[in-house]
């Protein structure tokens, strides 16, 4: 009997001992917002989908740029941690009101990803950096979480096997594409207040994968549906078709069939019409004038064996359709160009080749800007663009476009000079009169500038991380 009690008995310690351990891998996770007064709720929202976003007299911000994702511990990180701020009417920082909202990593892998606020609710992927049982931490997962505007709550979402997922918020669903797979979480299974650690059992019975095997894909913030291409493993030619759907999972359509280019007589032999058999690239999402439009790539092998690529840009019909008949060619390559920005269907793209930026349009070149672009910005008038100058630094201009109805690009003017913007990875934004960026000669924190001044001296946002203290505790 003493045997026996004695059995159990380390039966029970040995339940215990590992029931403790898991409890303190994830008891040291200091999970928590900071509550800051203040919620501007009937205010517009602007930036949505960037690292900065602005909702009235406040802007949401990622304080500071940073791709080392396994660095820092939730509620000690500064740097790349999730700020916020008040701004004046023309989007200008109020000194001195930069407060942190929630100490962790509020980047990804993917630079496409940035944060979005859906009513009185931000949202965020963070670097999931849990440890399990064994105590080695994750370094492959991508958290989803929300936090109320004000950090009176902190509710984890869902997780991502893969730090690169691109994702989206929609007001009421979370939709994101992992290692192929597109998924839709309904964010209603969530409750309205208080907070949550854990991803809760209600929300994983009502997460679902939309489609399979997802190559490419293009959403947009003010529509419900999604564009797609699908490549299954028996798929033995090049050709791809372009498919849509709701980001709830309804309304599923094949808006582009492979053979669509082809006629009826055509179709009967593929073989020979090769040339009429497209490769698609989903590549830009345009809201312009009422309508929406795409720009999209076509390529397919000609008799050369090389691939010739062409960019066409077409109207997204409202019942999530698309119609080659409205199709438009704005240029045709053999080479891929790798820097492409899209103007609108009837304004063709701004193409960077053979080191100067070209205006395609109807199948014609004119050279725009002998420098490389990134654009931040466009409005009736104006195109707002940094120019990548020969030793790396960064000119802030605007593009009077008030003439292009007859082909003329007006003089360039510029705006700010020698911002030292951080050309790759990150988006910047223009809230009124300011922009905001990430400087790269100063450890790529967020800084902000008046635009209606010609002094250029910019602000720093970000609050800056005290390495003295980092080193001492080394």
């Amino acid at each position: 009997m003493t045997y026996k009690r004695n059995r159990v008995l380390s039966i029970f310690l040995l339940i215990a001992v590992i029931a403790l351990s898991v409890l303190t891998f994830t008891a040291c996770t200091n999970y928590k917002a900071n509550k800051v007064s203040g919620i501007d709720s009937g205010a517009p929202v602007e930036g949505n989908g960037t690292q900065v976003v602005r909702k009235g007299k406040y802007i949401y911000f990622a304080n500071g740029f940073t791709d080392k994702l396994d660095s820092g511990t939730w509620g000690k990180v500064v740097k790349g941690g999730l700020y916020r701020a008040e701004v004046d009417k023309n989007g200008m920082l109020i000194k001195g009101t930069q407060k942190q909202l929630v100490s962790t990593i509020v980047w990804s892998g993917n630079s496409k990803n940035g944060m979005y606020i859906q009513d009185d609710w931000l949202y965020f992927a963070s670097p999931n950096r849990d440890r399990d049982g064994n105590g080695t931490q994750s370094k492959t997962d991508l958290d989803f979480w929300r936090v109320k505007l004000d950090g009176s709550a902190l509710q984890k979402i869902y997780t991502a096997d893969d730090r690169k997922a691109e994702f989206i918020v929609k007001k009421t669903h979370l939709v994101f594409v992992s290692k192929k797979k597109m998924y839709s979480v309904d964010l209603t299974a969530l409750p309205k207040k208080g907070n949550v650690m854990q991803i809760k059992a209600s929300v994983k019975k009502r997460a679902k994968v939309l489609e399979s095997d997802v190559v490419d894909h293009l959403w947009n913030d003010n529509s419900d549906y999604i564009y797609y291409m699908v490549r299954r493993s028996t798929d033995k030619d090049h050709a791809n078709a372009i498919e849509s759907i709701t980001y709830k999972g309804t309304d599923h359509k094949v808006v582009v069939p492979k053979d669509a280019y082809l006629s009826e007589e055509e179709k009967k032999e593929k073989e020979k019409h090769k040339d009429k058999l497209f490769g698609f690239r989903l590549m830009y999402w345009k809201n312009e004038e009422g309508r929406d439009t795409i720009m999209y790539k076509k390529s397919y092998q000609n008799a050369t064996q090389k691939t010739t690529t062409m960019m066409c840009s077409n109207i997204l019909l409202s019942n999530g359709g698309l119609d080659i008949k409205n199709e438009k060619q704005i240029f045709t390559s053999e080479v891929e160009p790798l820097n492409v920005y899209y103007l609108g269907h009837d304004k063709g793209a701004l193409v960077y080749e053979r080191n100067k930026t070209y205006w395609y349009h109807d199948n014609k070149a004119e050279v725009f800007v002998d420098k490389k672009i990134k654009v931040v910005k466009e409005d009736k008038t104006n195109l707002y663009y940094f120019r990548q100058d020969s030793n790396a630094d960064l000119t802030a201009l605007s593009y009077d476009r008030s003439k292009e109805d007859e082909g003329i690009f007006a003089t360039e003017r510029q705006i700010l000079k020698g911002l030292n913007l951080r050309f790759n990875d990150v988006r910047s934004v223009i809230f009124g009169n300011t922009i905001y960026y990430y400087n790269s000669k100063d450890s790529d924190y967020l800084y902000c500038a008046d635009m209606s001044k010609s002094d250029n001296k910019p602000e720093k946002v970000s609050i800056a991380e005290d390495t003295k203290d980092k080193n001492k505790k080394k």
